[in-house]
């Protein structure tokens, strides 16, 4: 596979539609704020994931992406350490090849689940 350069938008559909292909139920979140009558009105909780899913036997996953130099915010990485501790498969990808690798993994798991005890699935 080749390591194409993406803007995270274009990243971020082409995750959803792999998902998708792969028959995953993929959700993404919109989180942020509009300015309405000299108001900022803030929606969406800091530091979630741009995607929630769940595979097709239910078990929920999120993602991050990320553009190759992306960074996570504290927020984030916060949020990220809590969804592990509640066992939640949980990946920063920032290329369709980590997404790639990521549903290998979550294929592999569902396959063997219960062989493993595995809290998080990281491309």
């Amino acid at each position: 596979m080749t390591h194409l350069k993406h803007s995270e938008s274009s990243l971020l559909h082409a995750i959803m539609q792999l998902a998708r292909l792969r028959g995953c139920i993929v959700i993404r979140r919109n989180n942020g704020a509009v300015k309405i009558n000299n108001r900022f009105v803030r929606f969406g909780m800091s530091g979630l994931p741009d995607l929630h899913g769940y595979t097709p036997d239910g078990t929920p996953f999120e993602i991050e992406v990320k553009a190759e130099k992306g960074r996570l915010s504290p927020a984030q990485i916060e949020r990220i350490e809590e969804l592990k501790q509640h066992n939640v498969r949980v990946a920063v990808l920032r290329s369709i090849d980590e997404a790639v690798i990521f549903f290998d993994q979550v294929n592999d798991f569902l396959k063997n689940k219960g062989a493993k005890n595995e809290k998080t699935i990281t491309a």
